[in-house]
């Protein structure tokens, strides 16, 4: 599965830094449609998104947007595809891959089992590169909108819709 992942990330990276930084510090602005993307006060982009979820820094606590009552359904169904493909996924990968990383694998069930759990730092991205992977989203990008950047959501790209 590592592969795989690996491989997509590096697609999905190579595609979206036509674009954007992917790992610059951007300012977010949400509406109902669409979020958009600012670097000081200059747009960047315009795009379709999805909530994937949120990590607080200082706990090592990640919260699927499942989780969080306060998100609309609607802005996370991206995280179906996790949930649904969860078991028939992992079964599919280990008949079809001789070389499946069973930690790798007892990993990504581990996360998408649980609403809410603590991940060490270290890890956060490897997370983050399982659901874009799953998801099959164009990226996901981290929305630091606090003082101390002590929380994390992070929002996936599922379409863009204006360039600059």
């Amino acid at each position: 599965m590592k592969t795989d992942i690996d491989a997509y990330n590096k697609k999905q990276y190579d595609d979206i830094r036509q674009y954007l930084d992917p790992y610059h510090k951007y300012t977010f602005e949400f509406n109902d449609d669409y979020a958009t993307i600012y670097d000081k006060s200059k747009v960047i982009c315009r795009f379709e998104y999805q909530i994937i979820g949120t990590y607080q820094r200082s706990t090592g606590i990640f919260a699927w947007a499942w989780a969080n009552p306060l998100i609309e359904k609607s802005k996370y169904q991206i995280l179906d595809h996790i949930t649904k493909a969860k078991s028939e996924y992992i079964d599919k990968y280990i008949k079809h891959n001789k070389q499946a990383n069973r930690h790798d694998i007892d990993l990504y069930h581990y996360y998408v089992s649980h609403s809410i759990f603590y991940i060490n730092k270290d890890m956060i991205n490897e997370l983050i590169y399982m659901t874009l992977y799953m998801t099959r989203a164009l990226w996901i990008l981290p929305n630091i909108d606090n003082e101390d950047d002590s929380i994390i959501q992070y929002v996936a790209i599922t379409k863009l819709i204006q360039i600059k």
